[in-house]
Order: C-alpha cells, then structure tokens, then sequence
C-alpha cells in the first residue's frame, strides 16, 4: 500500500522509517577508535552498576580522558547523510 505524499514528507521530515519507525535502519556497530574507551565503558554499564562501581569508574576514567585532548565528532557519519 502506497503512503500518501503527506505522510511521506512527515515520515522524512522526522526521519521516520517505513520499515523500522523510530529505529535507524543501518546503526553504526563500532564507533571510531578515538572513541573506544567511552565504548567500553557503555559495554561494561551492567557489570559497574551491579558491582556497585559505576561512579567510581567513570570518575576515574574522565580523570583520563579529561586530560587527553577534545574528542572531534567530525568522524562520526550522521545516519541522516
């Protein structure tokens, strides 16, 4: 079933997917490596928060980065290009 014009436009206004809504179609799997270790943070969340470590972590961690240079997102592709 064909959308109507109006629904297309809202749809790409939004960036709506016909096939996956609200979802991106084609997710990036791994960031660029200047960005690994907030990466491996994200991947261990669970394991921090359960351990009851999480705070203690990322301050620490920040401690590092904070003291590396500012991260350029010019590398990360926008799904929407």
């Amino acid at each position: 079933m064909e959308l109507p014009a109006a629904v297309k436009e809202l749809y790409k206004r939004f960036c709506i997917s016909d096939k996956v809504g609200f979802l991106i179609e084609n997710p990036v799997r791994k960031l660029p490596e200047q960005f690994a270790k907030w990466e491996e943070l994200a991947k261990n969340v669970v394991d921090l928060l359960e351990k009851n470590c999480f705070r203690k972590t990322i301050e620490e961690e920040l401690k590092i980065i904070g003291k590396c240079k500012i991260l350029s997102f010019s590398k990360l592709i926008s799904y929407l290009r």
